[in-house]
């Protein structure tokens, strides 16, 4: 694994460092639930994979080169103070992603917070949902979407949901 220091590196393939995370997470009573370092370490990918795949970021690369989305220049808080390296808000969202595999949850989900889509009309753009199939009393990812609030464009069109259309 190699862990992004803020430079732009060319093969980076993670935010966060296997000690970052068991920090984190044990600062709120999570358990790793697996021992091996290794396992950490695809964890830490995998969280990072999806925090980097998953949104359109405010600013542009730092470099053309670097492997991930992060560092970035023109990225600035809620307070207007300029982002730079890996900022804090990704390494925690990375973390809250490793939390969502943890509880054996895929990243890259096809279900809808509003339930399976049982019909559609394309040209209205109309969907219906079965509600018994939404997942249970939460957002989906909502812990991830908070933690990077104003880091990424259109919030409204943004946030870690995703659905399938099931034609009838």
């Amino acid at each position: 694994m190699i862990v992004e220091d803020g430079t732009g590196l060319v093969d980076a393939d993670s935010f966060i460092s296997v000690e970052f995370a068991a920090q984190y997470l044990s600062a709120r009573g999570i358990s790793w639930g697996v021992e091996e370092e290794s396992e950490k370490e695809i964890l830490c990918i995998k969280a990072s994979d999806f925090i980097n795949s998953s949104f359109r970021w405010n600013g542009i690369k730092s470099t053309s080169t670097q492997a991930l989305e992060f560092p970035r220049t023109g990225l600035y808080d809620r307070d207007g103070y300029e982002l730079t390296g890996v900022p804090r808000p990704i390494k925690n969202a990375t973390c809250e992603a490793i939390k969502v595999l943890l509880e054996n949850e895929e990243l890259f989900t096809t279900e809808s917070e509003n339930g399976a889509v049982t019909s559609e009309n394309i040209k209205g753009i109309s969907f219906t949902y079965d509600v018994s199939k939404r997942p249970e009393g939460k957002s989906l990812f909502n812990a991830i979407n908070t933690r990077l609030e104003g880091l990424f464009i259109d919030k409204s069109k943004q946030t870690v949901v995703s659905g399938r259309v099931e034609r009838l």
